[in-house]
Parts: structure tokens; sequence; C-alpha cells
């Protein structure tokens, strides 16, 4: 009662003193209070938080002890708080930032609508989703109702810094059945957004999922571990570590996203995802990765079959600079480091991969697959500045999944491709000499046939057995490159086999070419207009 209008106050702490929520507040006449940051008094007068500078969640009623209780309401008021504070679309008018000390904060859902950063003390400070969360939510919801507004205003966007935003305290990330069955941080309708110093961990769903109207952001130092499910013991759907994703129909939806010494660890499924679902042109383009590593998590357990640790669909101008993508050897399943395809939608992929290393997907060739880069329908790659592709059962595969839409690849002179167990099964490969890049070498293991028979463009060698004699005719060269080679021998003495071309073009000047004598062959190549003999083979 004995605090009168135009006072200034200070307290010792919000719920108790010095516990950290100390804060100056102004006496005013009775008006609506938050009961976060404004507080109506006995008297009826309202003392409202006075803050210079960033904002401490604490003076709005936060605890971060991590409790079955949610921080929630105190975080939200916090950055409803500072929202308010200028003027949305007015040049100059600024951008807040909140801050969260050191502790355990359990939100669902926290919602930042306007250029608010929510900057933490490192990973001492950390984000959980509340007990009550599921599939369905996420800690952290960035999504600006105005984006366009955000251009206008050159000093600072929304975005993350300093904190770690976990599914589980108790456990390695690796631990799935401890993981929350949610997901970590989503974007949307985000402009001029900045990350930096954010580890998100231990979610089954999404560590981080980007859809629609999201534009010139940029990820310092983003690390992204243990997120993702392949679905099968959840029952839902499959989520990925770092998903990219557009659904509408607009050009341009989601583009120049930059990341930077990013780290993308997962087991459970991809660790990174992009892909326009809506298939319409140029809506997912210019992505980068810079100085980044993507790899399973070192617990031993290996991804499962048939998946891809990066996998491309329907996108524009995605480059990896210098990145590490590895799978440590450990992969024994058909499993891809990069797996890069139209999906058949129409939609071409374009993809850069410049310098860094590609390999450990079975280099010890134990089990059914391993490859570094898949290469797949309607996708063109540029392998450019000394990129090495090695330590792989297959190091590159090139397929098409249909005869009109091609895979092709231009790989550079400084490019190191390793000469071991490359496979292209008819794709357009552009070779800039000269390039330690052998896409013969190993690329399948001999095919054995004994009887008339068409050589597929992904057989590099033939073996002939049986006691009668046959045609086996060379592939269709409408599906071939410049240089594709075969190897066709004879192991019985008692036939004659006559390799035959598939068409009007012929070998060494004629249509057909007699293999008789033992344990002989002869090693072929595709020039653009014809086959002609490049080596005499004994077995």
């Amino acid at each position: 009662a004995s605090l009168k209008e135009g006072q200034f106050v200070e307290t010792g702490g919000y719920y108790t003193k010095g516990d950290a929520g100390q804060a100056k507040y102004l006496i005013v006449a009775a008006q609506a209070a938050d009961g976060y940051g404004d507080h109506t008094l006995a008297n009826g007068t309202v003392a409202v938080l006075q803050v210079d500078g960033e904002v401490n969640v604490l003076q709005f009623g936060a605890t971060g002890l991590a409790s079955t209780t949610t921080d929630k309401p105190a975080i939200q008021a916090s950055i409803d708080y500072i929202e308010g504070q200028f003027q949305t679309g007015v040049e100059g008018s600024g951008a807040g930032q909140i801050y969260l000390p050191k502790g355990n904060y359990r939100v669902k859902n926290l919602r930042v609508s306007d250029r608010v950063t929510i900057k933490g003390d490192g990973r001492g400070t950390v984000l959980l989703p509340e007990l009550t969360s599921g599939s369905g939510d996420f800690v952290v919801i960035f999504d600006c109702p105005d984006p366009d507004a955000i251009l206008a205003d050159f000093n600072g966007g929304m975005g993350l810094q300093s904190l770690m935003i976990r599914g589980d305290l108790s456990s390695r990330f690796y631990n799935a059945d401890a993981r929350q069955l949610t997901n970590g941080v989503k974007l949307t309708n985000l402009f001029h957004g900045y990350f930096r110093d954010v580890s998100i961990e231990c979610f089954r769903g999404f560590g981080m999922f980007i859809t629609d109207n999201v534009r010139e952001t940029d990820f310092y130092s983003l690390f992204i571990g243990g997120c993702g499910d392949d679905g099968v013991t959840s029952g839902l759907s499959p989520k990925d570590a770092l998903h990219i994703t557009s659904t509408g129909s607009a050009e341009d939806s989601v583009n120049n996203l930059n990341f930077y010494s990013h780290a993308n660890i997962t087991q459970y499924y991809r660790a990174l995802y992009i892909n326009d679902q809506a298939a319409t042109k140029n809506e997912v383009r210019r992505i980068r990765f810079k100085n980044s590593i993507f790899h399973p998590d070192l617990d031993g357990t290996v991804p499962p079959p048939n998946s891809s640790l990066i996998e491309l669909g329907s996108c524009q101008d995605v480059t990896f600079d210098d990145c590490v993508i590895t799978a440590f050897g450990r992969d024994t399943t058909n499993h891809y480091g990069i797996k890069i395809d139209g999906n058949g939608n129409g939609q071409a992929v374009y993809v850069k991969i410049v310098g860094g290393y590609i390999g450990g997907f079975n280099p010890a060739n134990t089990g059914t697959g391993g490859s570094g880069l898949f290469i797949g329908d309607a996708s063109q790659v540029s392998v450019i500045g000394g990129t090495r592709i090695t330590d792989n059962k297959y190091n590159t595969i090139v397929r098409d999944g249909t005869t009109s839409n091609f895979g092709i690849v231009t790989i550079d002179s400084s490019t190191r491709i390793a000469d071991l167990s490359s496979e292209l099964y008819g794709g357009i490969v552009t070779v800039n000499s000269p390039v330690s890049f052998n896409i013969e070498q190993n690329s399948r293991p001999i095919r054995v046939v004994s009887g008339v028979d068409t050589i597929d463009v992904k057989d590099s060698s033939i073996r002939c057995i049986n006691g009668t004699s046959y045609t086996v005719t060379l592939p269709d060269v409408s599906l071939l490159w410049i240089g594709k080679k075969i190897s066709i021998t004879k192991a019985n003495s008692s036939n004659t086999i006559t390799v035959a071309t598939n068409g009007l073009e012929q070998i060494d000047f004629a249509s057909t070419k007699a293999l008789a004598t033992t344990n002989r062959g002869f090693e072929v190549e595709w020039d653009g207009a014809q086959w002609s003999t490049i080596n005499s083979l004994t077995i």
C-alpha cells in the first residue's frame, strides 16, 4: 500500500531473495498485467518490469529446475514482451534478445514470431520438452506471420545462440528407449535467421525441421546428434535428424540456407534429407554445407538397410564444400553416403560436391551393399575441387530410373575417386582429364552366361561357359557413355561364342566378332560410333 504511482522499486529476487530473478519495476496506475513481467499489487497499482538491455527469463518467473512443471509461460511471456517493444516492419526498429542462464527449462511449442534471439549460457543452458509433449510437438517453433517485414530491419533477426535442446537428460543420445518421441526445432516463415553454437540431441522425432518460406538464414556450429527414427519401433512415419522441405507452390520457398562447421550425427535414420514434396520447380534451392561432417553414431549400431546418411530428392544448387561424409567402415548393409535421386517426379536435382571425403561405407565388402555416392534419376552432379571418394564397396554408382532421365556426372581433374568398385548403370559421365577415376575397373563381379544373352549396361565382365555355341549381344548403345568397356571371355573348348552388336553399330568394323579359343577373350570399348577391341585377354 505504500508504493505510489511513478515510483521505481528494485527487488532482491523473483520468488525469493537471491534467486537471480531480481529486477527493477515502475509503479503505474491499474492496467492489464500478464503476471510474469508485470504484476498487479495489493493496492491495485501495477508493477511494470523495466528492462535495460537483454531480458533475463528469470525476471519473468522461469526457474530452470527441470521439474515436472513447465517454464513455457514465463519464457513465452519474455518473448512476447520483446516482440512488443519494437514496431514490426519499420527499418531500424531493432531486434531483441532473451537470456536463459544455466539451467534446465521444460517447454513445449515455444513460439518466436518476430525478431527475437534466444541466447543461453553454453551447454549449461538446456531446453527440454514438457513431459506431455508428443510426436506432433516441438520444443521451439520459429514462425513469423509477416516474414517480409523482417527484411526492413537490418539490425538483427530471429534465432538461437549458445544453448542445448535435448530430448532427455538421463542418457547418451544413442539410447533409443530414453529419447523423447517428440521434435526439436521447427523453422517456417523465417527470413534472416541466425543460429550459432546450438546442440540438438536425443529426439526420436526431427532434430530440426525446415519448411516453407525460410530464406537467407545462417547456421554456425550447429550440432544435431541422435535424432530421427526409422519408424519401425515407434510405428510412426520416419523422421530425419535435419529435414528440409517445401510443401507449397511458391518459387524459392526455401532458399539461401548456409551451414558452417555443421555436425550431423545419427544412427536411426537419415542425417539429412532435402526434398521439394510439392515437386514444384525451384522451391528448394541454394543450400550450402561448409566444413560439415555427417556420420552415424559411434556406439556400433549400423543404420537400417536401404537407407542413406544423406538423401536429396527434388532440389537445386545444393553444395557440400569440404565436408566429411563417412560410416567409419562399419556399414555392411545396402546403405549410401549420399543418395541423389529426382524420384521420377520430373524435377532435376543439381548438386555440387567440392573437396572433402566420402568413404567408409562397407569397404571390406562383407555385406550386400555400401556406396559412397549414389546418383539416380534426373540428377546432375559435379564432383570437383579435390574430392576424395574412396574406401567403399561401391565408390560411385550412377543409375537412371528411366531411359529419359539420366544421371549426369561431371568430374574435374583434381577429383580422386578410387579405382575400386565403381559401378555405372547407364548414366552420362563427363570426365575432364586427367582424373584419378576408372569407371570400369571392378565395377561388378564377373557375370557368367551359359546361353543366348544380352549384356546389360551395368555389366563389365562376361564369362561364357557351356559346350554349345550361342550368341552374346552387346548392350543398347543409346544407354551408354563414351569410354564404356566390356570384357568377354570363353571357358569351354568345344563351342564358339558369337559377340554381336545390338543395332547398326559395328564391332571392329563388322556386325559380329567370333570367340573360339578356350580361356581367351577380348575387351571392347565404345567410342560413340562403334565398338573397338582394345585388349586381348587370357584367363
